[in-house]
């Protein structure tokens, strides 16, 4: 009984296949290995990496003289797969693929040994599992410490490290760290040789520092990429927070000075407005015969107005004479300082002497100050009520 039947090829030189087991009836990848190949297969059979598929069977066919491998058949797309079905990777989708490969080639490097073929044929995406993979280890091998660099080049030629051209040293860890930048970039431009094609903020120098040439000036191992990824993560976390913690200053601090601000401009206007009602603007002949001009009333209302008290207040005590309209701007100089009391008792005291009929407006003020003067004031107010 045949265990496996072959359901379609998966590459041109016809070395890897999906089948189905007839015994699980289940869907496997089939590849026939080189020996190199083989021996790579064996270390992750015995390591079984999270993130690497399982293998099912590893096995020297000497009837066919090959090395033959099956491993599960992931179920998800590759990244080329998503890009040609037209998915916009976004900079969250693209950095939790950067950290999920960085979390499994640690152990793989810890193990010496290099992928060597990061690239979207190779990175698998399962929305079911909401996982990633990392598949195809055919281009791998163990970090020779003692090669001065490359002999045999491998590897998908946008994603390549120059170093796997022969280009410098040797490859290492830091090769698969140069795959994985450029196959960052290639998901947020969709180019990879474009050097416009910039990508901004801290990711953008991530990737830059990933594709250096000289490999030195890399990244020294994965979890150094993915510290760096995880800053981006909180900062676009603490972003949001940032602003709200803005606002949050803003209303503490600005707010009550934008109220207090407008209640000031509130009074102002009603002040003003006040004093005009009580014809204070207007040269009134006093029965002391002194008259203040229009232009030296218009200035203190402005003063009083403006809140600026001393400076009324120094021009009104210029002249010894005063006038009824005097005694009212003093009266509303004593309101704003909040002495109700003393308001009111300079227009008392000016009447007591000086009753005549200009003294209307005084009567209406009086009236306005009643309710907030102390009883002894009020009930000298009363008489001047009719």
């Amino acid at each position: 009984m045949i265990k496996y039947r072959i359901i379609c090829p998966l590459n041109d030189n016809l070395t890897t296949f999906r089948v189905k087991c007839t015994e699980d009836d289940k869907l496997y990848i089939k590849k026939i290995l080189d020996r190199p190949q083989f021996e790579i297969y064996k270390i992750i059979q015995e390591k079984d990496y999270d993130g690497v598929p399982k293998i099912k069977e590893l096995f020297y066919s000497p009837e066919n003289d090959k090395y033959i491998l099956y491993e599960e058949c992931v179920p998800g797309y590759t990244i080329d797969e998503l890009f040609k079905k037209g998915t916009q990777f976004s900079k969250k989708f693209v950095i939790k693929m950067a950290t999920a490969l960085c979390n499994i080639l640690k152990p793989i490097h810890n193990d010496n040994l290099i992928h060597r073929d990061i690239s979207p044929n190779n990175v698998m995406y399962s929305q079911i599992e909401d996982k990633f993979y990392l598949i195809d280890f055919g281009n791998s091998r163990l970090n020779k410490i003692n090669t001065p660099k490359d002999t045999v080049f491998a590897g998908t030629p946008i994603f390549m490290a120059p170093e796997q051209g022969g280009v410098g040293t040797q490859s290492d860890n830091r090769t698969d760290i140069y795959a994985i930048g450029m196959l960052m970039k290639f998901m947020l431009t969709k180019n990879t040789t474009d050097k416009k094609s910039k990508i901004r903020g801290r990711l953008g120098k991530i990737i830059k520092k990933c594709t250096q040439s000289e490999i030195a000036s890399r990244y020294k191992n994965v979890d150094k990429l993915k510290f760096k990824l995880s800053m981006i993560k909180v900062d676009d976390f603490l972003f949001p927070f940032k602003i709200y913690l803005y606002i949050l200053i803003g209303v503490i601090f600005i707010l009550p000075t934008i109220i207090t601000v407008f209640f000031d401009l509130n009074n102002m206007i009603h002040m003003y407005t006040d004093i005009r009602r009580y014809n204070l603007v207007n040269p009134i002949q006093e029965s002391t015969g002194y008259v203040r001009s229009n232009r030296e009333q218009e200035h203190i209302c402005d003063l009083i107005a403006d809140r600026n008290i001393d400076g009324a207040r120094k021009i009104l005590d210029s002249h010894t004479e005063k006038s009824s309209t005097d005694i009212v701007l003093y009266s509303q100089i004593y309101e704003i300082e909040g002495d109700y009391d003393k308001a009111a008792t300079v227009i008392l005291d000016y009447l007591k002497d000086n009753d005549s009929g200009t003294a209307v407006r005084m009567y209406d003020r009086l009236k306005h100050l009643k309710p907030h003067c102390s009883s002894d004031i009020s009930n000298q107010i009363t008489p001047y009520e009719n």
